[in-house]
């Protein structure tokens, strides 16, 4: 450690792209439910752009960043406007029309672009009897897909245990 010539040391993360779904983090559907009750919705983008992020650094088909920057723009935007008293301009009411509608078109997009990718993912993983069911995604979100991630990841893991024996009885 005394020689300024000697090469740096750190630990390195390798991201495992062999098997996806490992990049994500279990985390509680409970949890994601009472965040984003709590919140006010905020902890569902927050939520959308962590797991966009991951799919993004792992896999080939990525999330649209356009969807994912449309909707945070978009949902900052309404969010700001929801504390604009009533009056302040003219087409106050049309404007918060136009981009609760736009807001609506772009986070359905970000949603379902999650869902087909966090798909791809199970499918490339040998889960191609597993699905995602899209009225679920529809209604329940971050909620249900964090539910189905942690269901993979659970699968994974108890399957690790035995491919592992059938390898040792085989050698």
């Amino acid at each position: 450690m005394d020689n300024p010539y000697s090469p740096p040391q750190a630990d390195v993360v390798a991201i495992d792209s062999s098997n996806s779904m490992n990049n994500f983090k279990r985390f509680s559907a409970w949890w994601v439910f009472l965040l984003t009750t709590f919140t006010f919705g905020i902890y569902t983008v927050y939520w959308f752009y962590t797991r966009s992020q991951t799919i993004n650094d792992v896999h080939h088909h990525r999330v649209p960043e356009v969807a994912m920057w449309g909707s945070i723009i978009l949902f900052v935007t309404n969010t700001a406007f929801s504390f604009v008293p009533g009056g302040s301009f003219a087409n106050q009411n049309l404007f918060a029309l136009v981009t609760s509608i736009a807001y609506l078109f772009f986070i359905l997009w970000w949603i379902f672009a999650v869902r087909n990718r966090l798909q791809e993912m199970i499918d490339e993983n040998g889960g191609a009897d597993y699905r995602l069911g899209p009225v679920m995604t529809f209604f329940f979100q971050n909620i249900y897909l964090q539910y189905k991630i942690n269901e993979q990841i659970d699968r994974q893991t108890q399957s690790i245990p035995a491919q592992s024996a059938i390898q040792e009885s085989a050698g």
